[in-house]
């Protein structure tokens, strides 16, 4: 069951008003990123306590909406069920890497 819950989150009722919160952060928090972004000395070699919390917090949000995002077309538009599920499978690892990897690169 829970499994289900994690490779089909847009089937799940509870995570859909998450979702579209998540809608209405997207603009705002990409924008204050790409503002720190531009204020920060970009010369400096660490990033400050607040820069990296801004990003990972962007990092989240951004992923967790993709992710749902990606799991409703692979609904709407995958009919065959083996392939629905590999392909699932595929978007949940593609996130998680895409995590790991996006949060390596702000801890540097």
């Amino acid at each position: 069951m829970l499994l289900k819950h994690i490779l089909s989150p847009d089937k799940v009722t509870y995570m859909i008003k998450p979702y579209h919160s998540s809608t209405k952060l997207l603009i705002p928090l990409t924008s204050i990123c790409f503002i720190n972004n531009n204020f920060n000395d970009n010369n400096s070699v660490q990033k400050s306590y607040l820069s990296k919390i801004l990003y990972t917090t962007n990092i989240i949000n951004i992923g967790f909406h993709s992710y749902i995002s990606c799991s409703s077309i692979i609904s709407d538009y995958i009919k065959p069920k083996k392939i629905m599920f590999l392909t699932r499978v595929f978007n949940l690892k593609l996130h998680i890497l895409s995590y790991i990897g996006l949060s390596c690169l702000v801890n540097l």
